[in-house]
């Protein structure tokens, strides 16, 4: 039997991650592979045919194997590899999702004997010396790949990496919409001349500065009234304050904030004029037929209007260096610019997204023999430079306590900065 093993941090809550994942596997069951979803974080899973892999959540895989002993780790490598290997393997391919998941998956493919493929859906990266050799190693056996033409030179650290087929994958996560119960659209305030959404996790670094460029916008019209739709959730309780804050003194704009929505009603995205997002949200939209504000990931900066200045299959993040999101909305709003949908959530889509996976799993099919980075490494192995001092205290207490505690006293730390 085919078996395709996901590593991800979460099947829970919902996210561009998720939804890739549930895609990859749809496609993967309709070609009679059998698919298994390891995840480390339990939670409100939002998408139905994910609760039979809620069995299949470890602890452990929240953190890196340095998270906790070795004697742990090899207990979770030799459980999981189990539960792979339980019925009998003609072929077996694990993906990761991140550098974390990737060094268990690179642990447990040796273990097995089989094909990992890194995919670190990440936009921004933090990778230590140890990491940068271990996605290197994975880069020369063509088995390393990101979401965006430069995703792969920024996991390196090394911008001249040479871009090849295999190093970019497009992780499919724009059908999200969907004829629904819609409890928000009531909500909108009818006589607002403009309404502008923004959808995506509120935990993005480009969250902020993205709805600052729409508050710059909404000000210099100030005798307009506006909607604005965030759509979107997990970020902190000072964060959704902060947003809540931001735009309070506005008597011209009605927020709303609908925290995680799965599926979104079409009926809500129908009622918002432009939305301003980045990433698989910025494409969501634009297939859908909004007009799209694409932003960097990272910043916030713009990049352009999806189909008019920004054309699908360029790198997000890239830079509009004469416009600002003012300047893009007005655009938009009163300008009213020509925009080539060119992409759209129809069959097409399906079509497209089947073929990318086909080309994606031929790929990750190849052989590129038995080679395994150091297993001493791999367990030892901080996997980013960001948040090292907090990575080195779970580390500690993971070692000593367990992954179980560790993880409460974890979601315990987390509830406290939300408050």
């Amino acid at each position: 039997m085919n078996t395709y093993v996901f590593f991800t941090k979460r099947i829970a809550e919902i996210g561009g991650a998720e939804q890739y994942i549930y895609n990859k596997m749809t496609y993967l069951k309709k070609q009679g592979w059998r698919v298994l979803i390891f995840s480390g974080r339990d939670g409100n899973i939002m998408i139905e045919d994910f609760k039979p892999y809620r069995k299949y959540c470890f602890q452990e895989l929240r953190n890196a194997p340095v998270c906790c002993s070795k004697r742990a780790a090899n207990r979770v490598i030799n459980k999981i590899a189990g539960i792979i290997s339980s019925c009998p393997l003609d072929e077996c391919i694990i993906e990761s999702e991140s550098v974390i998941r990737a060094a268990w998956a690179e642990l447990v493919a040796e273990k097995l004997r089989c094909k990992h493929f890194a995919f670190p859906l990440q936009e921004e990266f933090f990778s230590t010396r140890e990491t940068k050799a271990f996605l290197r190693f994975k880069y020369r056996r063509h088995e390393l790949a990101g979401i965006a033409v430069g995703s792969v030179g920024l996991m390196l650290d090394d911008p001249n990496v040479k871009q090849r087929p295999d190093t970019k994958f497009s992780a499919y996560c724009n059908n999200v919409f969907d004829d629904c119960i819609d409890v928000f659209s009531s909500q909108l305030d009818e006589d607002a001349d403009y309404t502008i959404g923004s959808i995506g996790r509120l935990e993005k670094p480009c969250v902020i500065p993205l709805l600052e460029g729409i508050k710059e916008y909404i000000v210099q019209n100030s005798d307009k009234k506006f909607n604005l739709v965030v759509i979107g959730g997990q970020g902190t309780d000072s964060k959704i304050s902060a947003i809540k804050e931001m735009f309070e003194g506005l008597k011209n704009t009605k927020l709303i904030m609908t925290g995680d929505m799965y599926p979104i009603p079409n009926s809500l995205v129908d009622k918002i004029d432009v939305f301003v997002s980045t990433a698989g949200s910025a494409s969501a939209t634009f297939k859908f037929g909004k007009p799209t504000v694409k932003v960097n990931p990272v910043t916030g900066v713009p990049a352009g209007i999806m189909g008019y200045d920004f054309i699908p299959g360029k790198d997000m993040y890239s830079r509009n260096e004469n416009a600002s999101i003012p300047d893009h909305l007005k655009k938009v709003l009163v300008d009213k610019v020509g925009i080539d949908y060119c992409q759209k959530l129809d069959d097409s889509f399906y079509r497209i997204m089947y073929a990318e996976f086909d080309r994606q799993l031929n790929i990750a099919r190849r052989d590129s023999g038995k080679d395994y980075f150091s297993k001493r490494i791999l367990l030892s192995m901080y996997p980013r430079t960001k948040s090292l001092k907090k990575t080195k205290l779970v580390a500690f207490t993971g070692k000593i306590l367990g992954a179980k505690t560790t993880n409460k006293l974890l979601d315990y730390a987390e509830k406290r900065l939300k408050k």
